[in-house]
């Protein structure tokens, strides 16, 4: 029988295909990658801010860019032209959005670091000198403020906030030679503009073509929000006061006199967060409101003069008046109304109006859409629309608040914006997710509605960071495993519905026996040591024939899980039960303290670089298992399936750091891939922000006693990588996963990259890569009707697609037949378009193309999703420039769904394709 090989796990599934027929190449760029969503579109959006530009709603994602709504909010479209570069600039735009603002007509747009989401801790301005990159510690970099006046279609990058060179990328907080990088908060007063940056304002008056003042708050303190008053004065809020300029900036005094709630003493106006707004229609009219340390509201105070003098509205938060829930250091949104001065909405964990004649009120209507809807978990903007309604934006569906408060809507068609951390995909079709609430641990199945997740039931215990790594079976796609907080390990065999933990005894020939649990301290059965990782890396390892479910019931194959937690590596045997005589065992492989972790792991441990805390692991077919470490170690473990070995005396934990040492530079491995059919062929990653530039090392001998590593980066831009992919069907083709999108070098052996997800998915990071080689296929080969007998088969995948996770941007996939496929016809030029249609087609397609130089040559072909040409067509003239429909009977071909492949030469000579995927019914 034939015999497969799988990994699955941590960054990715690894699964042997067997033959598969040579296809025709294409030629692709990555301006034309045909990508499909795949969601969340449910869940999950990390949305941070939004606004209003005349009959345009812009929405602003905390790492997956801009997105903007003609239709008061009912669908939304991305805005390419922010994050792509235009005209063949050599700088990079930053998709992360942490500020939106308008003069009425020109947006304006800050990107950077998301100071609410920053748990390491670090200053902004230490980062790029700082050896760890955890995804998702330190936010993300910016680059200043964006401009554009044509409702989004452009943007200037003539402005004195944004002045990196591609391929350059830093925290660096010297303003005055590098340009503002993180923005916190704009305000817009007609030509006027204010961006403020964690520690410093910067003023504009003339619309950012120059920057003419600098303004700093006495004592350092962390700058949160800014606003115009009246007659051009300024205020600016710190965590704990409020300050007002009356002099365009250039002096800020302290403002006093602000009354403090019942019980509160002290000076400070709250230590946690602070927000102020002013009235659009009556700037004069000045709203604060502010968070304590803890996250609760402290209070809501107006000014009816400019900041002259201030009066309570609100006091401190109760349980009656749960307005930020603790959650207010990180959120805390505070809009007036355009139309009413004296009418607001503060929100955090709950929303809340207030007006004079009726006081503070909840709003919190009752769900009227066909799914659940919710506020978003963590509200952190509102917009007014027009006729009373409030776009609600933050962390979750964006929803439209209609009928006087007493309606939710549904307001989030277009938008896919989740942030996402690992990924699997079973042979059923099955995806699993994880990432930061509330993604945690989520899947779909194929029959679900496109694009939409379930949310998993995590039951009574509490995770208080992303969810970590996830991994499903091959021999039972029913099975599925995911890593958290502490080493933990749990796993569904419910298809993803339950997860439980499955921590058991050694196995009697173990051998070390110890039930480690008993003597670690540990209080849950989730995991073998006390503490561990805030995700421990595990790898699933599993060995099946065709035939994976037999007539009577028993599963065939065999499988090992790895994972590296507090105390060392263990080896769970029989983690996919095939008999009821086999159930999972935990063994100790070694107990190593090069991987210990002795403490309850936070985001700021991974910046010690005395801690070695396990961040990637990988497995070849010997079952040989890869351990990188936050500090730049790398590990190997020979035979690690076989816990009869005593590792003290014999086939020992190897460190093999030397061989990386001057290049890893003590730097956190992100990602650990070794070639599912050459184990010598190994790739290890860097995550961190800090230099040197080169991110990615080989090795083409990784199984000798001394491997030798050289670095693979040329090409790649300067920013850390995440996740690594060894294609199985091809020798040396390798994905990487970086801070700048999806990249593969077609060969490792001579390393080029190429960009492969610059214009439909955006340049966010991929933190995850895998594909779905196979699909499951049940039979029914005997018994009755009543009882009948079947038999599993994994059979190869027609479309054998790829998957990545984006820290941003969800899930996509991508046909193998595309991501296999060679470099080189370039992105369509500019004013040229194809469309097609119908879609589902029967005998006709009928492509419109408009050409503005014309087009020398023009050929169409239909494949099928393994890749076979079944249709092609070369247009017999040349084209003049001008809007063309050309008609193409196509034969008759099997009901299925095809790639339209588009290409030609336009009327300078350069060459152009793109992709459509077809169904025929």
């Amino acid at each position: 029988m034939r015999q497969l090989f799988a990994l699955g796990g941590a960054l990715a599934l690894l699964l042997a295909l067997a033959w598969r027929a040579a296809p025709t190449p294409l030629r692709v760029s990555s301006s034309y990658f045909p990508w499909e969503p795949v969601g969340p579109v449910n869940l999950g959006h990390n949305l941070i801010a939004g606004v209003r530009v005349g009959n345009v709603l812009y929405v602003g994602s905390a790492f997956g860019g801009l997105f903007r709504s003609t239709d008061n909010g009912r669908s939304w479209e991305v805005v390419r032209g922010f994050s792509l570069n235009q005209n063949g600039e050599g700088k990079y735009r930053c998709p992360a959005v942490t500020a939106l603002a308008t003069d009425g007509t020109r947006l304006y747009v800050g990107t950077g670091a998301i100071v609410q989401y920053n748990p390491s801790g670090i200053s902004l301005s230490a980062v790029a000198t700082t050896a760890p990159g955890l995804i998702g510690a330190f936010g993300r970099p910016g680059m200043g403020v964006f401009v554009s006046s044509d409702g989004g279609s452009t943007f200037s990058n003539q402005n004195p906030t944004w002045n990196l060179t591609y391929p350059a990328l830093s925290y660096a907080n010297d303003y005055t030679t590098t340009g503002i990088l993180n923005v916190v908060d704009i305000a817009v007063n007609g030509t006027k503009v204010a961006v403020l940056t964690p520690d410093t304002l910067f003023l504009s008056t003339d619309g950012l073509a120059t920057l003419q003042g600098v303004g700093r708050i006495a004592g350092g303190r962390l700058l949160r929000s800014v606003a115009w008053g009246a007659n051009d004065a300024l205020f600016v809020t710190t965590n704990d006061s409020i300050y007002r300029s009356t002099d365009g900036g250039q002096s800020f005094v302290p403002l006093v006199g602000l009354q403090l709630p019942p019980g509160v003493t002290g000076s400070s106006l709250g230590g946690g967060h602070a927000v102020v707004r002013t009235a659009p229609s009556d700037p004069s009219k000045v709203y604060l409101a502010t968070a304590k340390g803890d996250g609760t509201l402290m209070a809501v105070w107006a000014s009816p003069d400019n900041g002259d003098t201030w009066a309570r509205i609100a006091n401190s938060e109760s349980p009656s008046f749960a307005v930020l829930g603790g959650r207010g250091v990180s959120a805390l949104a505070l809009e007036v109304d355009p139309a009413d001065p004296t009418h607001l909405l503060v929100g955090g964990t709950t929303l809340w109006e207030f007006s004079p004649a009726t006081g503070w009120r909840r709003i919190n209507p009752p769900n009227q859409d066909p799914f659940i809807l919710r506020l978003p978990a963590l509200i952190r903007d509102i917009v007014f629309l027009p006729n009373g309604e409030w776009l609600v934006v933050g962390d979750g569906r964006l929803v439209r608040i209609t009928q006087g408060g007493t309606r939710i809507e549904d307001a989030s068609k277009g938008i896919q914006a989740a942030r996402i951390l690992s990924l699997a995909v079973s042979p059923k079709g099955d995806i699993y997710a994880s990432g930061p609430s509330p993604v945690l641990i989520t899947s779909r199945r194929e029959e679900d509605p496109a694009g939409l997740f379930r949310l998993v039931p995590l039951g009574t215990f509490t995770v208080p960071s992303p969810v970590g790594q996830v991994a499903v079976s091959s021999i039972d796609p029913d099975i599925s495993f995911f890593s958290y907080q502490g080493g933990r390990l749990r796993t569904s065999q419910d298809r993803g519905l339950s997860y439980v933990s499955f921590y058991t005894a050694p196995a009697s020939f173990s051998w070390d026996t110890t039930f480690i649990q008993s003597i670690s301290g540990a209080v849950t059965e989730d995991r073998p040591n006390a503490y561990g990782p805030l995700y421990p890396p595990f790898a699933l390892v599993e060995k099946f024939g065709e035939k994976v479910l037999n007539r009577d019931g028993a599963r065939a194959g065999t499988s090992y899980l790895f994972i590296a937690t507090g105390g060392g590596l263990w080896t769970i045997t029989n983690p996919i039960s095939t008999n009821p005589d086999t159930i999972p065992h935990w063994n100790r492989v070694n107990g190593r303290p090069a991987i210990g972790v002795n403490a309850n792991v936070t985001y700021a441990n991974y910046l010690n670089p005395s801690n070695a805390i396990p961040t990637a692991l990988a497995a070849d077919s010997a079952y040989t298992v890869w351990i990188g470490t936050s500090n730049g170690k790398l590990l190997r473990v020979k035979n690690a399936h076989d816990i009869t070995i005593d590792r003290t005396v014999q086939d020992s934990v190897e460190d093999v750091t030397s061989a990386l040492a001057g290049l890893v530079g003590g730097r956190y491995i992100s990602a650990v891939a070794v070639h599912p059919k050459n184990p010598d062929l190994l790739a290890v990653a860097v995550g961190s922000y800090a230099g040197p530039a080169d991110r990615i090392f080989l090795s083409t001998n990784a199984t000798a006693s001394t491997p030798t590593f050289t670095a693979i980066s040329t090409g790649l831009p300067d920013v850390p990588v995440y996740s690594l992919f060894f294609y199985p069907d091809s020798s040396y083709l390798l994905f990487a996963g970086t801070e700048w999108g999806l990249w593969r070098c077609m060969d490792v052996r001579t390393p080029t990259w190429e960009e492969m997800t610059g214009e439909i998915v955006g340049r966010v990071p991929v933190t995850a890569i895998t594909w779905k080689p196979y699909r499951y296929q049940v039979d029914t080969v005997g018994g009755t009707p009543d009882l009948p007998q079947v038999e599993g088969r994994l059979l190869p995948d027609p479309e054998k697609p790829l998957y990545i996770a984006t820290w941003g941007r969800g899930i996509w996939k991508l046909s193998s037949r595309f991501a296999t496929s060679l470099a080189g016809a370039g992105s369509l030029p500019r004013g040229l378009t194809v469309s097609v249609y119908p879609n589902p087609f029967q005998s006709q397609l009928f492509l419109e193309v408009r050409l503005p130089e014309g087009a020398r040559q023009l050929t169409y072909r239909l494949y099928t999703l393994d890749g076979r040409c079944v249709a092609a067509e070369t247009y017999p003239q040349a084209l003049p420039p001008g809007h063309h429909t050309l008609q193409w009977s196509v034969p008759a071909l099997p009901a299925g769904m095809y790639f339209l492949q588009v290409e030609g030469a336009d009327g300078a000579g350069r060459k152009f394709a793109t992709s459509f995927k077809l169904l025929h019914p």
